[in-house]
């Protein structure tokens, strides 16, 4: 079913108008009153003030920096828990509706599968093709060149005394992650106050509702059940009013803003995947009604069984699953499924 979907061209200011007005930019349906009142809340960025939330914004920045660095995503099977815990940061620090001791909580758990991440990586990184330690000093290098580095004399003797850290063999790997964390922590630690200019807002803003219009047309086109998909797009509406308004709220700081603008993507390639999901249980499901039995043109009994296990998995993880990956394996293997069962055909 192709439906034509026309794509909206949002500008910056347009985005945030809308956002602050009780709807974002909504995947081509009507705004709901729980998304206006999602709106209504992140309208301010106030409720990001307090030092819990400033807190876990610096380090899920931190992460975000050294997973960059290292060029190593903590979605990998061997970094799992790092992955859960820094996207359910992300959606908690813009939900002002989460206390500030569960924000905590939080950031403790965060911090040890942070902690774990790193030092695995550099105590790997004797017996690995390429070195952490090696890529970090790059990293370091290759910002401290670019333009808009803040050269700093203090950043300067970071850089410095990180770099001859890094490179003395004989360090410990728990003195080489401490010294890789202060000086991934000190560049976001001073902007803690900074305000972001309006480029970057506008920048920001405008790559969302790129993201949105493609989502929406993905979603008018798909052939799949809504209901199938509901929870999870009503999910991604919250997440992305919510990002929007941080990002809108001229007071917003520098951390703040980049942070928000990060909190999006995760609720977005979830959405994604979401929908090819739902349209994997909409050819499955249209399998059961295959003809059953042992005569040419027809399938075994026991294919249908395996079917209906792998169509109920399948659905069970697009109905309370909240990130991309699963989602996406789910996805894979019920494809999988519906190839192995068409293999099945009595010829």
């Amino acid at each position: 079913m192709n439906k034509k979907f026309p794509i909206k061209k949002w500008t910056a200011a347009a985005a945030a108008a809308a956002i602050l007005a009780g709807g974002a930019l909504p995947l081509g349906t009507a705004t709901t009153a729980a998304e206006s009142a999602v709106s209504a809340e992140a309208g301010s960025s106030a409720y990001l003030q307090s030092e819990a939330r400033i807190q876990l914004i610096e380090l899920i920045l931190s992460n975000e920096e050294a997973e960059n660095a290292l060029q190593i995503a903590s979605g990998v099977d061997e970094h799992a828990d790092l992955y859960k815990i820094s996207k359910e940061a992300l959606v908690q620090v813009f939900d002002p509706s989460v206390s500030d001791t569960k924000l905590r909580e939080t950031y403790r758990k965060f911090v040890k599968e942070y902690d774990a991440f790193l030092a695995l990586r550099f105590r790997n990184g004797a017996s690995s093709q390429v070195n952490p330690i090696q890529r970090s000093i790059e990293a370091i290098y290759r910002f401290e060149s670019q333009p808009f580095s803040p050269k700093t004399q203090a950043r300067l003797d970071m850089m410095r005394q990180a770099i001859e850290v890094f490179k003395n063999p004989e360090n410990s790997t728990s003195l080489i992650v401490e010294t890789f964390k202060n000086y991934v922590s000190y560049g976001i630690a001073e902007n803690r106050s900074t305000p972001t200019d309006a480029a970057v807002q506008q920048e920001y803003l405008r790559v969302i509702a790129e993201r949105e219009a493609s989502l929406a047309k993905n979603l008018a086109a798909s052939a799949a059940k809504p209901e199938d998909y509901a929870a999870q797009l009503q999910r991604h509406r919250e997440i992305s009013a919510r990002a929007q308004s941080a990002i809108s709220d001229p007071s917003t700081t520098y951390n703040a803003r980049k942070a928000a603008y990060l909190s999006y993507f995760p609720s977005a390639n979830a959405m994604g995947s979401s929908i090819w999901l739902s349209e994997n249980l909409l050819t499955a499901r249209k399998l059961l009604e295959s003809p059953a039995g042992i005569r040419s043109g027809q399938y075994p009994a026991s294919a249908f069984g395996e079917l209906k296990v792998a169509i109920n998995k399948a659905n069970n993880v697009l109905q309370n699953e909240k990130l991309e990956i699963p989602i996406s394996r789910a996805s894979s293997d019920l494809s999988d499924a519906i190839r192995i069962f068409r293999g099945r055909l009595v010829p």
